[in-house]
């Protein structure tokens, strides 16, 4: 009789897990479709937001920098199985990406898009969409504030990172044992890290880019 309320419950969490699995594989899918659709409602011609563009290589391909790098850095502090903590590493780094990184971003880009559509035909829709780091080729409305607004988004975005990633890693590593001291600044450390190496792969892309296409001199 155990075995079989056993199997029953752990049927049950299966379901409610697929069920969660679902829902967020739904809610990412329509974001995503939000961000990929406003372009074309802003512009006839398309275009997307800067911030979210830079994010989301940054934070996908560059997860190998993020996580070795951290990884190092944590090793120093926490005491627990190298594979183990590279695991729990990839998990908070995921959450953390999805959650701030590139979420932020992407909501922060449809919000100002929706604002832009309501304002269409105003000189304030062109400065809505700059302020949520739109760009649209040579039609980009406002550039400056674009990039300015860039800037500050990956500015803005490492605070929240840090606060989700030193909250998971506070939770885990209190079930190991006593979390170390300093560990918020440790995360503030790890980040930092991360960060100026994600800053300087993108300055050498742009670089080599540059190098292998130079501009055309008129």
């Amino acid at each position: 009789m155990t075995g079989v309320v056993t199997e029953i419950d752990e049927s049950c969490e299966g379901s409610d897990s697929g069920m969660r699995m679902k829902r967020s594989t739904k809610t990412i899918a329509t974001s995503a479709a939000l961000v990929v659709l406003f372009p074309s409602v802003a512009f006839a011609d398309g275009g997307g937001p800067l911030l979210l563009l830079i994010s989301l290589p940054l934070f996908t391909v560059g997860q190998v920098w993020i996580v070795a790098s951290e990884w190092v850095v944590l090793r120093t502090r926490l005491v627990a199985e190298p594979l183990r903590l590279l695991k729990w590493i990839v998990g908070v780094n995921f959450i953390s990406a999805v959650a701030c990184s590139i979420g932020l971003p992407g909501i922060w880009a449809v919000v100002t898009a929706i604002i832009s559509h309501l304002a269409r035909g105003t000189e304030f829709a062109g400065i809505a969409l700059a302020s949520g780091s739109w760009i649209v080729g040579d039609n980009s409305p406002y550039p400056n504030l674009a990039l300015a607004a860039t800037a500050a988004g990956l500015i803005v975005t490492f605070i929240p990172t840090c606060w989700v990633e030193w909250k998971l890693i506070r939770r885990w590593a209190s079930k190991n044992g006593e979390p170390p001291e300093g560990l918020r600044g440790l995360i503030l450390l790890m980040n930092a890290i991360s960060y100026l190496g994600l800053i300087l792969l993108s300055a050498g892309f742009v670089l080599l880019e540059r190098v292998l296409n130079p501009p055309v001199i008129q």
